[in-house]
């Protein structure tokens, strides 16, 4: 700290003043400091910021591709690599059997305990209409999408695409395919007009019961009124090819 004697120069003291002013200040500051940290007041922090799940988002629109198959209400399910809707081979689900023999998709979306999430259209589709469904569910590693639809002019035909990968999918990316048409085999193909619920036959939708060869297998088609079963309540129109519908998946967010 700087001292003026008495005998210091006036000159000298004025121009001296202000060092010794901001000496005086200095060392009041410093005689005021704390080294107690018990009186500090903790300064808040800010809570940990927890990312939100990032949400996908696509579109389904599917085309009835058949001369005179009207579509059941559409079902999409989207879901991580686990989950299997049917599989050549096996057994139909329950969800699947009611879908296949009365076009009623509730069971089958609603037993899919794998999904991220489910939706399906409201109205049959008639040949040549298109629709779309869109779905939205949160980003996971992997990401797959299933569709399925009964071909309502049958016994227990039904036709979808399942587990099209869609994880690699940026937005605006898009894929087309024809879906086959399976026989859920769970119902004989008698193609009489009670066991039709479409507007073909007009009769029961789903059945007691399975048929012998319970299995899900690729159809083999109707054989049709035309071709000399005269019991059947189908005709030429109702026939098919595979496939019965167009799908095309479009990543949208």
């Amino acid at each position: 700290m700087l001292f003026l004697s008495p005998q210091t120069p006036l000159h000298t003291r004025r121009r001296l003043l202000p060092l010794v002013a901001l000496s005086l200040a200095l060392t009041l500051s410093a005689c005021g400091s704390d080294d107690d940290d018990d009186n500090d007041t903790p300064t808040p922090t800010d809570p940990p910021v927890v990312d939100e799940p990032a949400m996908v988002s696509f579109s389904v629109t599917v085309t009835n591709a058949t001369n005179n198959q009207p579509l059941s209400p559409i079902a999409v399910i989207a879901h991580d690599g686990t989950y299997t809707p049917w599989a050549i081979g096996s057994a139909a689900s329950e969800g699947l059997a009611i879908l296949a023999e009365s076009g009623d998709p509730a069971s089958f979306v609603s037993e899919a305990s794998e999904a991220f999430s489910t939706a399906t259209a409201s109205d049959v589709l008639g040949p040549g209409n298109s629709t779309t469904i869109d779905i939205t569910f949160n980003e996971n590693d992997t990401m797959a999408l299933s569709i399925a639809t009964m071909l309502v002019n049958t016994n227990d035909a039904f036709t979808g695409i399942g587990q099209v990968e869609v994880s690699e999918f940026e937005v605006g990316d898009t894929t087309q395919m024809l879906a086959p048409v399976y026989d859920a085999g769970t119902e004989e193909n008698s193609e009489l007009a009670a066991t039709i619920p479409g507007p073909a036959g007009e009769g029961e939708g789903n059945s007691e019961g399975r048929e012998v060869n319970d299995q899900v297998t690729r159809h083999p088609g109707v054989v049709t009124s035309s071709d000399g079963y005269a019991e059947s309540a189908l005709d030429e129109s109702h026939r098919f090819d595979n496939g019965a519908m167009r799908v095309t998946i479009e990543r949208t967010m």
